[in-house]
C-alpha cells in the first residue's frame, strides 16, 4: 500500500516539474530598463554614505573582518 502511493506521488510531482519546466520556457523574461545615470549616481552616494557611517561607528573596518584563511 505504501508503495502504491509513494509511487502515485512520485509520478504526479514528475509531472507537474515537468509541466513547470514547459511553460518557463516559452516565457520571455521582461526587457532590461535603461538606467538613469543620475540615478545611479545618487545610488553610488547613498551606499558610500551608509559604508563611512558605518565605519565611523565602528560596525566596520580592516580590525572588524580580518581576512579568511583556509
Amino acid at each position: 500500500m505504501f508503495r502504491q502511493f509513494a509511487f502515485a506521488l512520485g509520478v504526479s510531482l514528475a509531472a507537474s516539474a515537468a509541466f513547470a519546466q514547459d511553460t518557463a520556457e516559452t516565457q520571455e523574461a521582461p526587457a532590461a530598463g535603461a538606467t538613469d545615470p543620475a540615478l545611479a549616481y545618487e545610488a553610488a552616494r547613498n551606499q558610500l554614505g551608509i559604508l563611512k557611517f558605518c565605519e565611523t561607528q565602528g560596525f566596520t573596518g580592516a580590525r572588524q573582518s580580518p581576512p579568511r584563511r583556509r
